[in-house]
């Protein structure tokens, strides 16, 4: 079995400048635990749940914050 047998091909993605809270939203719409976050069609970064939890709701960051620091 080649990989491309099972890997998804249309990904969808956010933008650094996402706020946490539509990152979060878009996962769950989409049932996925990592979301790519692209500039320009370049891959910047991976937002996992995880990172939402630990690193933002367990943090007190708030949710309007963009998804990325820079």
């Amino acid at each position: 079995m080649k990989i491309e047998a099972v890997m998804t091909k249309e990904v969808e993605s956010c933008q650094p400048h996402t706020p946490i809270h539509a990152v979060s939203k878009k996962m769950k719409e989409l049932d996925v635990g990592v979301m790519p976050i692209c500039e320009q069609y370049q891959l910047v970064g991976l937002a996992t749940d995880r990172d939402l939890v630990v690193n933002a709701v367990a943090a007190q960051i708030p949710l309007d914050s963009p998804i990325s620091k820079s």
